[in-house]
């Protein structure tokens, strides 16, 4: 499914809609390199997406001698690779949620909560270490 290092699912609109307002304007999809992590809910069948992904692969293939910037160009996109995509943004976005977003803000927002979610229990749990490395090195200096 990665053909070049470019994975189509990782393209989903759930994943790009993060990038211009929360990581940068980066071509690349980066929130493993500044600690991100979304994953889909772990009952998520993943094995749905592969022949969404290879759809999209399959619609640029079908333009040779088209580059991505000129693929990816919204105004003449291939009608083609947008319905493909269309397909594997939903799909991607049903892993998240059952309904769907009314907006890209909407998605965003969705996903600030997932990641909140996933970020306050490590903060938390980070907190709780440290109160018991505190009290177990005031134990130790009190013996």
């Amino acid at each position: 499914m990665d053909r070049g290092g470019r994975n189509p699912a990782r393209n989903a609109r759930l994943h790009r809609c993060q990038r211009p307002d929360v990581m940068g304007n980066s071509a690349h999809y980066t929130a493993g390199r500044t600690g991100v992590s979304l994953r889909p809910p772990k009952d998520s069948d993943l094995s749905r997406l592969e022949p969404l992904a290879q759809a999209v692969l399959d619609a640029r293939a079908a333009h040779p001698g088209a580059k991505l910037a000129d693929l990816y160009d919204p105004d003449p996109m291939p009608p083609n690779l947008r319905r493909a995509h269309v397909t594997l943004d939903r799909a991607v976005d049903r892993l998240y949620r059952r309904s769907r977003f009314a907006s890209e803000r909407e998605r965003v927002e969705h996903l600030f909560m997932l990641y909140e979610a996933i970020t306050v229990p490590l903060g938390t749990q980070a907190n709780v270490r440290r109160r018991r490395a505190a009290r177990r090195k005031s134990k130790g200096e009190a013996s």
